[in-house]
């Protein structure tokens, strides 16, 4: 996705105005935020007979999405990142399709990796103990993650 938006000129936008980008930025690292204290909220209800809410169970891909498009990291390093291959006097729109195809691929192949782990560790993961372990440590890190997103704009 970042690596659309970097060839489509959007990155170069957030870029060239940086209320812009402190406001994507705000925005990514609210709803990581949330998204946090969500986790870590659902841990009370865990291994008491509280069920998934309804409809949620099938939007981690949406969640997923969601967040990545809101990482404003992603966005300013594509846009630092793809121009460094393009060699000088060459158009650059091919080029950066190119690498963002190359990029792609390699994160369709890595997660193909991370789906096979988990798939062979599934049994050990769905495990309570293991499942509530995992669910604590993914709610701290999102929640640190989110905190450190919201307060990266407000320090000097």
């Amino acid at each position: 996705m970042h690596a659309t938006l970097a060839v489509a000129g959007v990155a170069a936008v957030l870029v060239a105005v940086p209320a812009l980008f402190r406001a994507v930025q705000l925005l990514g690292g609210a709803y990581v935020l949330c998204l946090g204290v969500r986790t870590l909220g659902s841990l009370r209800g865990a291994g008491q007979g509280a069920e998934e809410p309804p409809g949620e169970a099938g939007h981690p891909l949406r969640q997923g999405f969601v967040t990545n498009v809101l990482n404003p990291k992603a966005s300013p390093t594509f846009l630092s990142l793809l121009p460094q291959f393009v060699p000088a006097g060459h158009h650059a729109l091919p080029r950066t399709l190119l690498l963002a195809l190359i990029v792609f691929s390699l994160a369709l192949a890595w997660f193909q990796v991370v789906v096979l782990l988990v798939d062979r560790l599934g049994r050990r993961l769905r495990r309570p103990r293991a499942a509530r372990a995992l669910q604590a440590a993914t709610g701290v890190a999102l929640t640190v993650l989110g905190a450190a997103l919201l307060l990266e704009p407000l320090l000097p």
